[in-house]
């Protein structure tokens, strides 16, 4: 599915035995349009941002689009509110 298509390197942080993903090189290549898994997870305390969506929002404002996964299990607690009448 991701058949040439650009992967482009990140840096891993390491926090309490689980790897997350800095998306700082994402800045510097400036694609047009990137792919970014879990826009709702928190962060490790070593990144930049506590949300990952903060990390979206640095992408929009470079001029680059984003394209985000997200699980719908998070909107759970928002189901009423979301449902439709």
């Amino acid at each position: 599915m991701l058949e040439g298509l650009e992967i482009i390197p990140r840096q891993r942080l390491e926090y309490r035995g689980t790897w997350f993903e800095d998306r700082d090189a994402i800045l510097v290549r400036k694609p047009q349009l990137v792919l970014v898994d879990e826009l709702a997870h928190t962060n490790a305390p070593a990144a930049r941002y506590v949300k990952s969506y903060q990390e979206m929002m640095e992408l929009l404002e470079a001029g680059i689009d984003v394209y985000t996964t997200v699980n719908v299990q998070q909107f759970e607690s928002s189901a009423d509110a979301l449902s439709v009448r």
